[in-house]
């Protein structure tokens, strides 16, 4: 399995957030796992889980822009690791052009990047089809070497890019598909199911109170476990309440026997709600799928959610409220 370092200015989260999306396929069929520093969890040191998990990966992701070139931790502490350990033939470093910039003068300017021929992934019709060669350069990394040690040779270290011969056939992603047999989840498994995404999103939510607290000095938080079924929270900007939000398990609309996933803006009152998401499957994967997301920002939302897409999700929508922001001129995906 390939592991997946994600190296990223926090200006760009939106754009790394797609591209979590975009691996999910990856993540599932368990070709790669990836990590970032958003997954560090309440009560980590941070220096020394990120210095860990450096350490661990053997691809690194580089989100490259302006923000990222003049992040001193991006660019200096987690790029020199990862370019000497390129060096050195022990991982490789995969440049991903996120917005113009110039590049090509950095240390990693050498490699070939993603997508082809440098194309900022905002210069695309759509980011779906920068990041979709994203994703079809890293299965390749899979398929030349699973275990991306360097036995490859440079070669294959800077053809990103290039699809030709048997990397065109994508063996091993088009083995995984033609092995895999669809089957019937249980009630059990989805029950599960819910209930992990719900302590995930819980934990999310928790995480993201605290850095919203410590990077703003006029902003406090609350967070509210209330039980393992419902939490609430809330923020103040100079002591008046701008946010709240409650979510809750429960089957409210009795359309079926499954236990749903429910956000209202006005917390825990729970007299209305402002979005439902329910266990979906395609035969291969469970997932969630958010039932009002069309009224909510007039716009497709991706209907597939990984419990990590639906937190950042749910938590958009409570900090669209926070900043004051129009919901409708957002994009979440």
């Amino acid at each position: 399995m390939i592991k997946l370092f994600i190296s990223y200015s926090h200006r760009d989260e939106q754009y790394r957030r797609e591209l979590d999306n975009h691996l999910a396929g990856l993540q599932r069929r368990g070709i790669i796992s990836t990590w970032h520093d958003r997954k560090i969890q309440p009560g980590q040191e941070i220096d020394r889980q990120i210095s860990t998990e450096l350490k661990e990966a053997n691809v690194f992701l580089l989100l490259v822009s302006s923000d990222f070139i003049a992040s001193e931790y991006c660019s200096s502490i987690e790029l020199d690791y990862a370019m000497s350990q390129h060096e050195k033939g022990l991982a490789r470093v995969i440049p991903v052009i996120l917005r113009a910039c110039d590049w090509h003068n950095e240390s990693f300017g050498r490699l070939l990047a993603v997508p082809t021929d440098g194309k900022p992934i905002v210069k695309h019709e759509t980011h779906d089809e920068g990041f979709l060669e994203v994703v079809e350069a890293i299965r390749r990394v899979a398929a030349q070497d699973p275990t991306v040690t360097g036995s490859g040779g440079s070669e294959d270290i800077y053809n990103f890019g290039v699809t030709t011969g048997s990397d065109a056939l994508d063996p091993l992603g088009q083995r995984s598909k033609d092995l895999k047999i669809s089957r019937e989840f249980t009630d059990q498994e989805r029950y599960e199911f819910m209930n992990d995404a719900f302590d995930f999103i819980a934990q999310h939510f928790e995480r993201m109170l605290q850095e919203l607290k410590a990077s703003n000095n006029h902003v406090k938080t609350n967070f509210s476990r209330v039980d393992n079924r419902s939490f609430e929270v809330r923020a103040y900007v100079n002591g008046k309440e701008r946010s709240r939000c409650g979510i809750w398990l429960g089957n409210m609309l009795g359309m079926s026997t499954a236990d749903e996933l429910y956000f209202s803006s006005g917390g825990l009152g729970r007299h209305g709600f402002n979005e439902q998401l329910s266990v979906f499957d395609d035969g291969f994967s469970l997932f969630l799928k958010p039932t009002m997301s069309s009224a909510l920002v007039g716009q497709h939302v991706n209907s597939s959610l990984t419990r990590e897409a639906a937190s950042e999700y749910l938590w958009d929508l409570f900090m669209d409220r926070l900043k004051g922001a129009t919901i409708g001129h957002r994009m979440l995906s």
